[in-house]
């Protein structure tokens, strides 16, 4: 997410919530669960799933997330959709902040090098609860973490358990439809990144097959 600019909310949002904080015993941010209110009136849930957060917390937004809510906001106010959106919820397959996919993979190493593997372990573990929490609480799931831009290994394990528990629970998900795209996944048949430039023109539910990583 190269670009990323801090922004303001948008004026429709009226209330927002996160769970931010530095990783122990680091410099390295993280961000675990975003919630924001855009429809007071509404009754339901949806939740985005992306690739890493940029600069959103509780006070301050970026392009990404900003491009969410509006898109989410016109969902909800399509009277054809029949979607009573009241919280968009956003998480992450890897909770570590970077405005740029190429350095996440350092991000990760970074704390691996500063305190250790496990740590490292407990707070994707701590990071993928959360992501399941959300799950629960939404009618509606998007997955938009898009191309491996880390350890094939890690992205495999956390995606599948994510698609696992989506089978388990039976929820309705979803990716992106982006104007001008001929499939809705990538080449490496991962559900497209929402990003902070492309607006998507819709979201279309899919069933997408856990992938196994046999170590051999």
């Amino acid at each position: 997410m190269g670009g990323e600019n801090i922004k303001t909310y948008p004026d429709f949002v009226s209330k927002k919530t996160a769970i931010s904080k530095k990783i122990k015993s680091t410099s390295i941010d993280s961000r675990t669960w975003l919630r924001a209110t855009i429809n007071p009136e509404g009754s339901d849930n949806i939740t985005y799933i992306g690739m890493n957060p940029s600069k959103a917390t509780e006070t301050v937004s970026d392009n990404t997330i900003n491009n969410m809510l509006k898109f989410t906001k016109d969902l909800t106010d399509n009277l054809e959709n029949k979607m009573k959106i009241k919280n968009v919820i956003v998480t992450n397959i890897i909770p570590l902040y970077t405005s740029n996919h190429s350095n996440l993979k350092k991000q990760i190493d970074k704390v691996k090098v500063e305190v250790g593997e496990y740590e490292l372990d407990r707070v994707l573990e701590i990071n993928l609860q959360r992501i399941i929490k959300a799950i629960r609480l939404s009618k509606y799931v998007v997955l938009c973490w898009g191309d491996c831009y880390i350890n094939k290994k890690m992205h495999l394990v956390i995606t599948s358990s994510i698609l696992r528990k989506l089978r388990e629970f039976e929820s309705e998900y979803y990716v992106l439809n982006f104007e001008g795209e001929s499939t809705v996944l990538t080449l490496e048949l991962q559900p497209r990144h929402f990003g902070y430039t492309k607006f998507p023109k819709e979201i279309i539910e899919v069933k997408i097959e856990p992938s196994f990583y046999i170590d051999i």
